[in-house]
């Protein structure tokens, strides 16, 4: 089995695809977010380039989280598996939260104050309604980190990009670098291969106005559509 690394935010994810106006949840499915998982732009890349997809991306996520998860899954990898890497905003990042030993998103919007359980499809857990303990603490926490921030950050996307892709290569394993938004790939070497050099995700959504949620996030034609104009950029 070749398998495809998905890492990724909410838009690798497939959140709130299942807002879609008319859609009905399939019975395979607990959890609504997972049928997004099971769908977004890279599980399409991937399964379309003969790769069993297994989605690591997390609501909010941080291109440090990217960067963690994956040297956490490399030994899981090998020279016939690929990375689908969509990278998300500079002014991102995680803290660990001690009392339940897993990481905790920071990300502007809404906080990730929810407890996760496991999911087959989620590979890095779903949400759950209990918030964790100390919430309150975090919010604060998180709001004074993304004041600081917000106008910061193009290093903390480069060197995580650059660390992925350079310990990837010395594997012999290939990396299919998407951005999801905030692109900056004009400001680094061009020994890294960039897929989609034009658009990131959500511009490419904008210009062909497909529709979104209130949050931002949009259904499955975005992401098949999206998908396919990767993997033509791939295909020349």
């Amino acid at each position: 089995m070749k398998k495809a690394l998905i890492l990724g935010c909410s838009h690798a994810l497939g959140s709130e695809m299942y807002k879609e106006p008319g859609f009905e949840l399939p019975s395979k499915y607990l959890h609504t977010d997972e049928y997004g998982a099971d769908h977004s732009y890279p599980v399409q890349i991937a399964r379309h380039l003969g790769y069993t997809a297994f989605n690591h991306a997390i609501a909010g996520g941080s291109n440090d989280a990217m960067y963690r998860i994956f040297s956490e899954q490399l030994a899981e990898l090998c020279a016939n598996d690929i990375v689908i890497a969509c990278w998300t905003g500079a002014n991102r990042t995680e803290v660990f939260y001690e009392h339940e030993s897993r990481w905790l998103p920071i990300s502007p919007g809404d906080p990730h104050i929810n407890q996760i359980e496991t999911s087959s499809v989620m590979l890095q857990g779903k949400c759950i309604l209990p918030k964790i303990k100390h919430y309150t603490e975090f919010e604060n926490y998180e709001r004074q980190w993304t004041l600081y921030q917000s106008n910061q950050g193009y290093h903390n996307k480069i060197k995580n990009i650059l660390a992925l892709n350079m310990l990837a290569q010395a594997r012999s394993i290939p990396v299919i670098n998407i951005n999801s938004f905030w692109p900056i790939s004009y400001l680094w070497p061009a020994t890294i291969n960039w897929a989609v050099p034009d658009w990131d995700f959500i511009k490419f959504c904008e210009e062909k106005l497909f529709p979104k949620t209130a949050w931002g996030h949009y259904f499955r034609p975005a992401h098949e559509a999206f998908a396919q104009y990767v993997l033509t950029n791939l295909a020349g």
